[in-house]
């Protein structure tokens, strides 16, 4: 988007797998236990995306988007839905290597840790919403990790399935497992850790 979170092109679905030969490049770069290789995640598509609209300055995550309006700043993310786009959720900084892949840093936002808080809810918003003006804007997370939380699962070796356009299985674990080659990432859930990943054989697949 520009400075004021206008959107400078169509927003890319979680599906989208234009950004190849970018995926390509990552993988020689990124430590082995990045989630952010694959077409589809994040870092691809922000490198197709930076070439093509070397006007942008910010990029962001639907739920970025959404709660940016909200309190009118588009500098900031959280940890879970930056992941994919590279962030280090184990020492809580976008790597150095993000550097050799020529990632333009002042495109990528401020990560802050899910639930925290990011600022009031602006003026305009307050009053067509009528909400508080004291309203808070909380940082979030991606739509599997709401859905485990919902389900209250809070000890290790809990699990959860979810079913939406792919089958995600996360459980939560004492330390963090990355593995790449299978689909396998974690998220840091307060001081344990969310691991899992999502399979194709969900409701998409009926298509």
């Amino acid at each position: 988007t520009d400075t004021g979170g206008t959107p400078l092109a169509p927003a890319l679905m979680y599906n989208d797998s234009r950004a190849r030969d970018e995926a390509s490049r990552i993988s020689s770069h990124a430590t082995a236990e990045s989630a952010a290789q694959g077409a589809t995640s994040g870092l691809p598509k922000l490198l197709y995306l930076q070439t093509r609209y070397p006007q942008a300055r910010h990029v962001l995550h639907q739920a970025d988007w959404v709660a940016g309006k909200l309190c009118n700043r588009f500098d900031f993310s959280d940890a879970n839905n930056a992941l994919k786009t590279g962030y280090d959720v184990v020492n809580d900084c976008w790597p150095a290597w993000l550097d050799n892949l020529g990632v333009n840093r002042r495109l990528l936002p401020t990560v802050y840790t899910p639930g925290s808080y990011i600022g009031d809810i602006s003026a305009h918003w307050s009053h067509y919403f009528h909400l508080p003006a004291t309203t808070k804007v909380i940082a979030g997370t991606t739509d599997s990790i709401a859905a485990f939380m919902a389900t209250g699962a809070n000890q290790p070796g809990e699990a959860v399935t979810s079913l939406g356009s792919t089958l995600v299985l996360k459980i939560i674990s004492e330390q963090p497992v990355f593995a790449p080659q299978f689909g396998i990432y974690s998220h840091r859930l307060g001081k344990l850790w969310l691991a899992g990943g999502a399979s194709n054989s969900g409701g998409a697949v009926l298509r």
